[in-house]
């Protein structure tokens, strides 16, 4: 499952992805039956060592991956789709406009990305 040190490994409770806390202050997510990676989440620290003594769990249902580190930081994570898209349009105060639309992605259509 990758290279580099992993300090902590979580499987979610159905059993179909793994969380793995690694070197370097990232979170990697896998699919338990392939072994790929999914995804990779970087924990926002930039002290050496501190993933020594990093844990990992997910909520029962699955839907969030909290970690908390040795200084007392613990960080939710929503990793279902829906949930995560709402809150980020909650933070964003709403879809970007037409024109934001344009200037960042302008190859593809125009929709409302928090309908």
């Amino acid at each position: 499952m990758g290279g580099g040190g992993i300090y902590s490994l979580v499987w979610s409770p159905d059993g179909r992805t793994i969380a793995t806390y690694a070197t370097g202050d990232r979170i990697q997510l896998w699919d338990a039956d392939t072994r790929q990676p999914l995804g990779t989440i970087f924990d926002g620290h930039a002290d050496v060592g501190f993933e020594l003594n990093a844990t990992l769990a997910f909520s029962a249902d699955g839907r969030t991956l909290f970690s908390a580190t040795p200084d007392g930081v613990v960080r939710a994570r929503l990793l279902d789709a829906w949930p995560a898209a709402t809150a980020v349009c909650g933070r964003a105060r709403g879809p970007l406009s037409p024109e934001e639309w344009k200037g960042y992605i302008d190859e593809v259509e125009y929709f409302d990305t928090c309908e």
